[in-house]
């Protein structure tokens, strides 16, 4: 049969024709315009009425919407694109948000905010919220998102529990670590009943869980279900594949928790070679792998090494997210402590100080990273013998710590110890004996006695009794 070159032109100037009415009509990349779509459509009734049927189906059912996508990527055949970090990337993350705003806008006026396009939708305008660290909007919209989805969707579908995933990524990046545990733990249970104990929600949910127990203190736990992670992930993904390097990571950061340094530094010469090579030099996930081995390298001594990577990495954060993105500024701190070791007091000062600044403004003063620079800064402030400043930052975090967070947590028994530290330099033996007494038979109980925490307190313990006969 011989088809004429005129009416294929034909049929696809009228498919385009259909395809820019539907944009016009739900405003999909364009501002939403029903006169403009009429336009289009009126010269001919086949067209009207192919476009009102692929209108109702999109009402109706979401037409399909992104499920190829989703079954390819849920098998691990691909990864799907990172859209945040590719937006931040060219410079437009601001103009992605303004134009998700619109699109949400124009759609939730046809479709309504239970639409599956519409949950979507507004998820990945949470994840770009989540990414400029806007939380409270982000927490609002994410709880909403998430009901929403259990209502529509049912709380076994595989979206809803994405939807839980971001909810408890929103609560983790606000330091509230027990609202995130629950909702892993929740989550995780779930996965495991619908498809298995070696699926990937249920690898990535258990790898969260992990962290959030380290972050709790909970750390025989973290490593239990880190190794687990890290072994599921190899046997079943390779060595290579993302998941696997991000387990590596983790099971690295539990183990510099521990003290356990070698090998931390193990896991973490193995991230940062893998993520250099599949990543590159600029993404942020290579930046926090640079990040977490200048740590190990400061708990063992090495600060210069430390110093000259995180300087690094500063300074590739600022250019790549802006100077005060979160982890920006926690490499912010983290340069300022190493430098405080070195003995550059002002500028660690100078440095740690605007950190706390920005952070206590962005992330709220109660967040956990505001906690641990601002011990950093009352170090500095003892080791340039202002000991008044010191003793009261250091008993103001002291006072946070122990509202937050529970009542043994390892944070908690740092902040006793860096209190009972700056009284014993004043001279106040008594005050800081009564305090590591009762610090050291916590962290025999707690961390165990071979833990450096826990041999550290007992040498202190010896030298607040020395202080104490030389100065009764």
């Amino acid at each position: 049969m011989e088809i004429k070159k005129g009416a294929i032109a034909t049929d696809q100037k009228q498919e385009f024709e259909i395809q820019l009415a539907l944009c016009y009509t739900f405003g999909f990349g364009v501002d939403a315009c029903p006169d403009q779509a009429q336009s289009l459509l009126a010269s001919n009734t086949q067209k009207r009425s192919i476009a009102e049927e692929e209108i109702n189906m999109i009402k109706e059912s979401g037409y399909n919407w992104r499920s190829p996508i989703s079954k390819v990527t849920g098998t691990n055949s691909i990864l799907a694109i990172d859209f945040k970090h590719y937006y931040r990337e060219q410079g437009v993350l601001e103009n992605a948000e303004a134009n998700y705003r619109r699109e949400i806008a124009n759609l939730s006026s046809i479709l309504g905010l239970d639409h599956i396009i519409l949950l979507d939708l507004r998820s990945d305008l949470s994840s770009l919220l989540r990414e400029q660290a806007k939380w409270e909007e982000t927490e609002k919209l994410d709880i909403d998102i998430l009901e929403r989805s259990r209502k529509v969707l049912g709380n076994h579908s595989a979206s809803t529990f994405n939807k839980s995933s971001a909810l408890a990524a929103t609560y983790w990046g606000q330091g509230q670590w027990g609202k995130a545990e629950s909702l892993f733990l929740e989550m995780i249970d779930r996965s495991e009943k619908l498809w298995g104990a070696e699926h990937r929600g249920t690898i990535v949910a258990k790898s969260n869980l992990a962290s959030t127990f380290r972050e709790q203190g909970k750390l025989e736990h973290a490593e239990k279900i880190g190794a687990e992670v890290y072994k599921t992930c190899k046997d079943k993904l390779g060595r290579k594949h993302p998941e696997t390097i991000t387990a590596m990571s983790n099971l690295a950061s539990t183990c510099r928790r521990q003290g356990d340094h070698e090998r931390a530094e193990y896991y973490d010469t193995k991230v940062l070679k893998s993520r250099r090579k599949i990543l590159g030099l600029k993404h942020p996930d290579t930046l926090l792998a640079m990040s977490h081995s200048a740590l190990t390298y400061s708990e063992q001594g090495s600060w210069w090494r430390a110093i000259e990577l995180e300087e690094v990495v500063m300074n590739r954060n600022i250019e790549i997210l802006g100077r005060e993105h979160p982890i920006t500024l926690t490499s912010m701190g983290n340069l300022g402590l190493f430098l405080m070791r070195v003995g550059r007091w002002k500028e660690a000062e100078v440095i740690i100080s605007s950190t706390i600044e920005a952070k206590s403004r962005i992330m709220g003063p109660d967040h956990p990273n505001v906690l641990t620079t601002k011990v950093n800064l009352a170090s500095i402030y003892m080791q340039q013998k202002r000991l008044q400043e010191s003793e009261e930052m250091h008993k103001e975090v002291l006072a946070t710590r122990l509202r937050i967070l529970p009542a043994e947590h390892p944070d908690i028994l740092v902040s006793l110890h860096n209190v009972a530290d700056v009284l014993a330099r004043q001279r106040r033996g008594k005050e800081a004996y009564d305090i590591i007494v009762d610090l050291y038979e916590t962290e025999l109980r707690v961390l165990g006695p071979s833990h450096p925490t826990t041999r550290a307190s007992y040498n202190n313990l010896q030298e607040v009794l020395l202080s104490m006969k030389k100065y009764p």
